[in-house]
């Protein structure tokens, strides 16, 4: 084969890796050959593809990021994806995310993913901005390279936070500022486990990776502070609806929850074809307990019996102060039989109990009326309810510290 020959077959060669680098096969191998001058093309054709297989990468890792930033809220998880992505291109064995606090005078750590068994640095970490090395950086606004962070120590021993990273494993480091509209906010940091390993060629990618990161730092912090505050909102209306169902001295439900919660229960009897039972509970002698003893006595009683009958409650029933010294308790899909057992039940409880007023011991004891609806049938609260104290009074009269069960009367039959 004669040399012009040979010499069209490498340039042939050469055109087609063009060709394929134009069309994104950057691995294509072209093949360098004799040390001529088609050779050295072949050779920058190497080394070239090898160049646009880099960049074609933090590319496509720039874009995902983009993506990632468009789409997430929350600073964490777009940390997350950096640090999952970009491991292939860029040389990292440690990110981490710290944030300055409100008076810019500390720096914060955020967030931070390694690739050591323990972190060193957790969330929450922090330190005085004021003499630290962080502060030249939030100066300038230009990222920092340090290649022996061993030797970094030995020649700054005050750094508390290198001793701490450096008993982590991390021997290199890159800190890149985050910005948001020109001011910094705080600092993104690439760290290696091999000493060495930044050059002035990887702060153009770093740079650009912080940069996507402070978009999604100014809108997470925004977007937290109405997370936070809206969770807070959440907080008092829920505790504003506890205090309006809940009755101040017992912490049971109030007369207004328990009637609402009847009215459901009742509205499911029709549906659903179960009984329905309630009891009436009331304390014996409580005038009596608050003339000898005193109204604060009395409120120690009240807290003690409403205590005891909670203690018998099952989670699908529903126990409140019905007002004075009165309790109801609502038993979904229960009928007579269950009803006298829950009556005798709280009954007992309370007759086994001691109250502590003052040096003595009071032995309290409670009158229970009880009542049922039949499965399907229609009736009302005050039905139910009316029923339910006529149980009682019974109960009253016959002795007290006894359980009396009286049927919900039938409708009125139509006209």
């Amino acid at each position: 084969m004669t040399r012009d020959i040979i010499e069209d077959t490498r340039i042939n060669r050469y055109r087609s890796a063009v060709h394929a680098l134009q069309v994104g096969e950057f691995d294509t191998a072209v093949g360098a050959g004799r040390e001529d001058a088609l050779g050295l093309l072949g050779e920058d054709l190497n080394n070239l593809a090898v160049t646009l297989r880099r960049r074609f990468d933090e590319l496509t890792a720039l874009l995902a990021l983009s993506e990632q930033v468009g789409a997430g809220l929350f600073l964490d998880h777009v940390l997350q994806c950096v640090y999952d992505s970009f491991k292939a291109i860029l040389p990292y064995d440690r990110l981490g995310c710290a944030l300055l606090d409100k008076s810019r005078t500390k720096v914060v750590a955020r967030w931070a993913r390694s690739s050591a068994p323990h972190l060193s640095i957790r969330p929450g970490y922090s330190q005085p901005i004021a003499g630290s090395s962080l502060a030249e950086i939030l100066r300038t606004g230009q990222p920092r390279i340090i290649n022996d962070l061993e030797q970094y120590l030995v020649e700054h021993p005050q750094s508390e936070s290198t001793q701490v990273i450096t008993r982590e494993g991390v021997r290199s480091n890159l800190t890149c500022p985050l910005m948001v509209q020109g001011a910094p906010v705080g600092f993104l940091f690439f760290s290696s486990n091999r000493p060495d390993t930044y050059r002035e060629a990887h702060q153009d990618l770093f740079m650009r990776c912080a940069a996507q990161l402070s978009v999604v730092v100014e809108r997470s912090l925004h977007y937290e502070e109405l997370y936070t505050l809206n969770q807070r909102l959440h907080a008092a209306q829920a505790s504003l609806e506890k205090q309006a169902n809940t009755d101040a001295l017992t912490g049971l439900m109030n007369r207004r929850a328990l009637l609402a919660r009847l009215d459901g229960e009742i509205e499911e009897l029709a549906k659903s074809g179960t009984e329905l039972a309630i009891c009436m509970v009331d304390i014996d002698h409580f005038k009596r307990i608050n003339d000898t003893f005193g109204h604060l006595a009395g409120d120690a009683v009240l807290r003690h019996v409403a205590v005891t009958l909670a203690s018998t409650c099952r989670a699908t029933e529903a126990l409140g102060r019905y007002g004075g010294e009165e309790f109801l308790y609502v038993l979904p899909a229960a009928g007579r039989p269950e009803a006298e057992r829950a009556a005798e039940r709280l009954r007992a409880a309370v007759a086994a109990t001691e109250i502590a007023v003052g040096e003595r011991k009071l032995r309290v004891t409670v009158s229970v009326g009880a009542t049922a609806a039949a499965a399907g049938s229609p009736t009302s609260s005050d039905v139910l309810i009316g029923a339910a104290d006529r149980a009682l009074y019974a109960a009253k009269m016959l002795g007290r510290d006894r359980i009396q069960f009286e049927p919900t009367p039938d409708p009125p039959s139509p006209r």
